[in-house]
């Protein structure tokens, strides 16, 4: 479901920009959005002052001022800095088993992997999705949860850029044209009045891991209450907008999906369930993994097990949590509700999120069919920059010497 990001009829000002949707589902959409319609010449009526100062030129064939573009950006960043990188910092349980890639199950299934090696007892998969996931979470609940993350009056959001070789650097050639330097401009949070320097941040953390990188800081901080950046997310998750149409409604149920947010607070809300409701799983000899709406529990206990099936399949009503029953699979034989689950038969490696784990081992492997039609394009991306290589190899010696 697509959804815009911003309330056009709100007498307040509104601090997001709005994305015209073209094409909506009137099936999944229309029937979730009742608070009000209006139609777009009403609006103007009603609204002049919006329609001028906020409505893009996509929309309406207005000019929007660099500024106003940029303040959009920094309102955006502000908070979502905060919650990717200040809180889980004072306090990395609050992400609970969320995997923030797939490139994370390496280091969580090597660190369960070293703690049950001295276990002789078979290891039991549950896989659990939950059912339209960004729109079910109450939003009077997950403004709620965030609310609980300020532990400080204020903060402040500063920016910086790295600078990395580009691609195919090389300093053996002289005279031959070198790839351009690659700029990232990243953000980082912290409490307004937290002593620690840039320096401070590049050694503990920030350089840590990375070569041949420039950190340049931009010097200039950006300073937001608490209270601001609390309002900046109410703002975003209860005054979101669709067009249908020339139709407006605004979104009672769930958060934007798509938006920069959805999946921070998506992780933040899902890791509240667990620890409110998946208590009973021990760390001892269970492993549960989360990317995003993707649950994996991993466990010696098939008593645990069974346990986590029929409570994800019983629901979470508090939290908007629904199974997808069609998605579960187990390797065991196992019935929810007088319905017997799917279950992994006549191989060890279980799917999960684009990756195979091997049952026995926990070994991990690329699911290779599901990635093959996207082959060609890999090879596209491998071919990039092949004129440059060809030229240089060209120069130091010939493709089929004697």
């Amino acid at each position: 479901m697509l959804y815009a990001r911003a309330s056009l009829n709100a007498q307040g000002g509104v601090r997001f920009g709005f994305r015209h949707i073209r094409k909506v589902d009137h099936r999944q959409t229309v029937q979730p959005f009742k608070d009000y319609t209006l139609r777009e010449d009403e609006i103007n009526e009603k609204y002049p002052q919006e329609r001028q100062r906020k409505i893009p030129k996509r929309l309406r064939g207005m000019a929007v001022g660099l500024v106003q573009k940029l303040q959009i950006q920094h309102q955006r960043c502000a908070y979502k800095k905060l919650l990717e990188y200040y809180c889980p910092s004072l306090d990395p349980t609050r992400f609970g088993a969320t995997l923030f890639s797939v490139g994370d199950l390496y280091t969580r299934l090597k660190a369960f992997q070293t703690k049950i090696s001295n276990s002789s007892k078979p290891l039991y998969f549950v896989k659990v999705d939950v059912k339209a996931a960004f729109d079910t979470i109450p939003q009077a609940s997950v403004i709620e949860l965030m609310s609980s993350l300020s532990s400080k009056p204020a903060y402040r959001i500063s920016k910086h850029v790295e600078i990395k070789p580009g691609e195919n650097y090389r300093e053996d050639l002289p005279g031959k044209r070198k790839a351009k330097p690659m700029r990232k401009w990243a953000a980082l949070a912290r409490g307004a009045k937290d002593p620690m320097t840039f320096e401070d941040t590049l050694k503990n953390n920030l350089a840590v891991g990375k070569k041949n990188t420039i950190f340049v800081d931009n010097i200039i901080n950006q300073y937001r209450s608490a209270d601001d950046l609390l309002d900046l997310l109410s703002e975003h998750v209860t005054r979101n907008m669709v067009k249908i149409g020339k139709k407006f409604y605004r979104q009672k149920e769930g958060i934007p999906q798509g938006s920069v947010l959805s999946s921070l607070l998506c992780n933040y809300f899902y890791a509240d369930l667990e620890a409110q409701h998946l208590g009973f799983l021990n760390e001892n000899d269970s492993l549960l993994l989360r990317l995003i709406d993707d649950f994996l529990l991993i466990t010696t206990s098939h008593t645990q097990a069974r346990l986590f099936l029929q409570k994800m399949h019983d629901g979470v009503p508090a939290y908007g949590v629904q199974v997808n029953p069609a998605k579960t699979l187990v390797n065991f034989e196992a019935t929810v509700n007088n319905q017997k689950v799917a279950r992994l038969v006549g191989t060890r490696a279980f799917p999960y999120c684009g990756a195979f784990i091997d049952t026995k081992s926990l070994d991990i492997s690329r699911d290779r069919e599901r990635r093959k039609d996207i082959g060609m394009l890999m090879s596209l991306v491998l071919l990039r920059g092949l004129g440059e290589l060809v030229a240089n190899c060209y120069s130091g010696r010939g493709f089929f010497d004697d």
